[in-house]
């Protein structure tokens, strides 16, 4: 195949999203939406929490959608250029997420409808006077003066990615064909060169992110592993989020550019999302491990504060979810790529994550009784509908397969 040939099919380049799925992310948001209304009516503290909870989930999978595909320019793989659409489309709901974060910070900051609440430090300063480095680092103008200047560092950075990523789409679907193909090339060599130390610029800011917007809801406890913990949590999330969607686009057009099987790409992502499995659990007993081996048993009361009722069952429910049941089912190659085992599973591994996220900041949130999940649900639908949202609308409206890209060709013929 070349451009000519992919110009004549452009038309089954866009994804066609039904009125029914459209209904279902309307349904999504609006039911989030009461969700939430009934959380402020009753416990504002909580919703926060829970727009928290849901809000920084959806910003690692839609950060981790735009670069994922930088990634691989940096080592100049093949095999992912057919699925790079699928997660660039991910990064469609990053900016609205990102407001939504900066929105939470300011009402923390501010202390808007019980949001200092959220953050223990925030609402008693006092807690962290005697705590040398975190009394200074822990100050409420220094912290949202920062976290909002990483944001906005991380969308222009990722905007930056985009622009050069879709670059030639313009020209392609003007007929420009010659046009589009020396702009695509001069792309891939300026993402080949810039993606390496763009990458590290954003990996800085989205550790800090979480050091300050989930670590520190527990204040007195220290990990310096937070940060590839969150990455962990983060890959195998966006991961499964990729072979979800792959699932999804099986009955159009644009699944006759992936392939499954051995060497397709459905194989490759489950196989990443196998390892990705390990990784998190090894990210998470190194906490543990950490804490005994230099005997700091002051840093536990974070892990047995979790022990207890209702965040045990959460805990477990992670580990089976995240760990065990991902890590020993993707062991045959046949289930990186089985609709009926592979999709269920995406799914768990999805629930579970965002499960852990409850467990890292609604049980620091919630000081009475659990009850029923109202704003935590709320927010998750609300998120996640505006999460397919974005994702539909950029499916819509851009080409969701690169086919300008040089190195495309070598995928689809099987190349890695």
């Amino acid at each position: 195949m070349n451009l000519n040939d992919f110009y004549q099919k452009r038309q089954e380049l866009y994804l066609n999203v039904s009125p029914r799925s459209q209904n279902i992310v309307y349904a999504l948001i609006a039911l989030g939406l009461l969700g939430l209304g009934y959380g402020f009516a009753t416990e504002p503290t909580r919703v926060w929490g829970a727009l928290l909870t849901s809000g920084f989930f959806a910003f690692s999978i839609a950060f981790g959608g735009a670069i994922f595909g930088q990634m691989q320019d940096v080592v100049g793989a093949v095999w992912g250029r057919p699925i790079r659409r699928i997660h660039q489309a991910f990064s469609a709901f990053l900016l609205p997420v990102s407001i939504l974060l900066v929105v939470i910070m300011f009402a923390a900051r501010f202390k808007i409808l019980g949001a200092g609440e959220v953050y223990k430090w925030i609402a008693d300063p006092a807690m962290i006077a005697h705590k040398d480095g975190k009394n200074f680092w822990l100050t409420p103008n220094f912290w949202l003066i920062r976290n909002v200047g990483w944001i906005v560092l991380i969308n222009l950075v990722l905007n930056w990615f985009k622009k050069e990523n879709f670059a030639a789409d313009k020209d392609f679907l003007a007929g420009k064909l010659d046009q589009a193909a020396a702009r695509a090339k001069l792309s891939s060599q300026r993402l080949r060169f810039w993606s390496g130390p763009l990458l590290f610029l954003v990996a800085c800011g989205f550790t800090f992110l979480t050091f300050d917007l989930t670590m520190s809801l527990s204040p007195n406890w220290y990990s310096t592993l937070w940060g590839v913990w969150s990455f962990a949590v983060l890959m195998q999330s966006l991961l499964a989020s990729i072979l979800i969607a792959l699932f999804l686009l099986e009955k159009t057009p644009l699944s006759g550019y992936y392939r499954k099987g051995v060497g397709g790409q459905f194989h490759d992502v489950g196989k990443m999302m196998h390892g990705f499995t390990a990784f998190f659990g090894y990210t998470t007993y190194a906490h543990i491990l950490t804490y005994w081996y230099a005997n700091m048993p002051e840093e536990t009361e974070y892990f047995i504060h979790r022990l207890h009722s209702p965040w045990i069952y959460i805990v477990i429910a992670v580990a089976i979810l995240c760990f065990v049941l991902p890590f020993f089912t993707l062991i045959p190659k046949p289930a990186k790529y089985t609709r009926s085992v592979t999709l269920p599973l995406c799914v768990l591994v999805l629930f579970g994550q965002w499960l852990n996220y409850n467990q890292i900041v609604m049980s620091e949130v919630i000081t009475k009784d659990y009850g029923i999940p109202v704003a935590e649900f709320g927010a998750l639908f609300l998120v996640f509908g505006g999460f397919l949202f974005s994702f539909m609308a950029r499916a819509k409206s851009t080409p969701m397969i690169p086919v300008t890209d040089p190195k495309l060709l070598d995928a689809l013929n099987s190349g890695h």
